[in-house]
């Protein structure tokens, strides 16, 4: 007959799914895949994690000992401080022991599914120095590994999740209870981020299209938040590398689109540097070509926080309040009368970049509103491209796109690098 402990471990080990309303929670949330067979692979995976959770790698990489109960929790439904863990568990310092591997293994891919996309897990991997490890990934031997990191970064930084070009702000400076995220996002940025994307350009099905469209939020970001007069200075490596993408014959015809453009906007800024041109597939060293000069940041952080919002600043948030509520009648107001707002003198080097996300927030309360069933049945907007028109009806449905297309290739023209215009005008297509 068992030990009474044994005979407990057994029964954990057979735990069934309806057991654990957290884990069936996890596998619900995981994203759909392109085929009936790999879902079927990840999801036979999952559950055999689950019924036999790495607890001795766990505890060799946290040093501490690691339950089966806590193992399954910090895999499948972690708190924010085992959230704070992952950093160590990704951890991709050399030499690489088994459970460092397992365990990079298991948290990479649970973070992949899942937990990078929904932002209280998110907000407390990054405040812990997350992104760096990410950061690291994209030098892993491995690259599924690597496209996973990869992944993992652009969901991350989706807009849609959380508003990284227009964070909450209390009295014009960066909510508090969002600074460290937002630091830690910063220094990521400032520490050989590029040059680790950059090395992507055709290493993975679809890598140079995911790292080019995260260089491109990186350097769109930078400029929005961080420099004087949105003005952000490219090396000239990095702004030869953009033209010759843009006419490589192996990139695809959406990486030379967004490399043209990244290259056409950045090129009318001064380079940051005079160092020598490097050559596409050059067998020199990606950091030397690539490295941490290739941005130049022109303007300190503290005068980001000294900024005091305008009354259109005022109404865009209004108009994520009620976005976020799905009022989306309310949002659409709200951008439209931001969009109105006459601008002073001294703002007008700024105005097209925040036009840019007012016309893309619009262009996405429309999508969201066309998806809820086109507003309530007879009545009508007062403002914005769809003002007068009655809503409920088949035909103003398709007013809907009609309209968000309109604001993303607005959006666009104003900024061509802003990668969520881009996405909204495929979306209303």
């Amino acid at each position: 007959m068992e030990e009474p402990q044994n005979l407990a471990a057994s029964l954990e080990r057979h735990l069934t799914l309806s057991d654990d309303p957290g884990f069936q929670a996890f596998m619900e949330a995981i994203q759909p895949f392109p085929n009936e067979e790999l879902g079927h692979t990840i999801s036979q995976a999952m559950q055999k994690r689950h019924k036999d959770p790495p607890c001795s790698h766990l505890s060799a990489c946290l040093g501490t000992p690691v339950s089966a109960e806590q193992a399954r929790r910090i895999l499948f439904y972690p708190s924010s401080q085992e959230m704070a863990l992952y950093p160590k568990l990704l951890a991709s310092s050399e030499p690489r022991g088994e459970s460092q591997e397992k365990c990079l293994m298991h948290a990479l891919t649970c973070m992949y599914l899942v937990h990078s996309h929904i932002w209280d897990r998110v907000k407390p991997f990054v405040e812990a120095g997350g992104c760096i490890q990410l950061k690291d990934l994209l030098g892993h031997s491995n690259l599924y590994i690597a496209s996973q990191a990869m992944q993992c970064f652009q969901i991350i930084t989706d807009e849609e999740m959380y508003p990284w070009h227009e964070p909450p702000r209390q009295e014009g400076a960066v909510a508090a209870e969002d600074l460290l995220v937002w630091r830690r996002m910063f220094e990521v940025t400032q520490a050989g981020l590029i040059p680790a994307l950059l090395r992507h350009q055709d290493t993975f099905p679809g890598s140079g299209l995911l790292a080019l469209t995260i260089f491109a939020w990186v350097v769109s970001w930078v400029r929005y938040n961080f420099t004087k007069d949105r003005v952000l200075h490219l090396s000239p490596q990095l702004l030869h590398l953009l033209q010759e993408w843009s006419s490589r014959q192996t990139a695809s015809e959406s990486e030379r689109a967004l490399a043209k453009q990244l290259f056409e906007d950045f090129s009318r800024a001064t380079p940051a540097t005079s160092a020598p041109i490097p050559q596409l597939g050059s067998s020199q060293d990606d950091t030397t070509l690539l490295d941490d000069a290739s941005l130049r940041v022109v303007h300190d952080r503290t005068q980001v926080n000294g900024y005091k919002p305008s009354e259109a600043d005022t109404l865009k948030q209004l108009g994520n309040s009620a976005f976020k509520e799905a009022d989306f009648s309310k949002a659409i107001k709200c951008y439209s009368r931001a969009l109105d707002v006459p601008v002073a003198s001294a703002e007008l080097l700024n105005e097209g970049p925040r036009r840019a996300v007012v016309l893309a927030n619009r262009a996405q309360a429309y999508l969201s509103r066309a998806a809820a069933g086109g507003g309530t049945e007879g009545s009508c907007d007062d403002e914005g491209l769809m003002e007068g028109i009655e809503l409920g009806s088949p035909s103003a449905l398709t007013k809907h796109y009609e309209a968000a297309h309109i604001d993303a290739q607005a959006a666009i023209d104003l900024d061509p690098t802003y990668i969520k215009a881009h996405q909204r005008k495929i979306q209303a297509l």
